[in-house]
């Protein structure tokens, strides 16, 4: 029988009669902490925009956060993650990444060509948004 993961990993995982959403409130300070220097780094790279790009930036990245949040959400009540199948995961990638495609196109024709070389929508999205503000929604 192999052991189980190491008793430092142990304490990120559920625990034995844990609720969601008291898990929930466990790890959030933890998870925040460990994304505070990557937000700090998307903030930066925002901060090198002109005013229309940030505009343009803050629109898309709103629109495809809403978007995921939405897809999310359905996939949920549709109840697709009550099975284990590989291709409900394929499906569920392959939506979330249109998202983020179409988010990333609507946004990259702000971009000066020089621009484009360093900035990453999808690396913007994912660090500058509150995704923690949904899970605080479903309480």
């Amino acid at each position: 029988m192999q052991p189980g993961p190491p008793a430092w990993v142990q304490r990120f995982l559920p625990q034995p009669g844990e609720k969601l959403h008291e898990y929930r409130d466990r790890m959030l300070p933890i998870a925040l902490i460990a994304v505070a220097p990557q937000r700090a780094r998307v903030a930066r790279m925002r901060d090198q925009l002109d005013d229309d790009q940030r505009t343009a930036l803050d629109a898309a990245v709103d629109e495809t956060a809403l978007a995921i949040e939405a897809r999310i959400t359905s996939a949920v009540i549709a109840g697709e993650f009550q099975t284990v199948k590989p291709m409900t995961g394929v499906t569920m990638a392959r939506d979330l990444l249109e998202l983020v495609d179409k988010g990333n196109t609507r946004f990259a024709s702000t971009l000066s060509a020089e621009q484009a070389k360093h900035f990453d929508f999808a690396d913007y999205l994912v660090f500058s948004t509150k995704w923690e503000d949904a899970l605080n929604s479903q309480h």
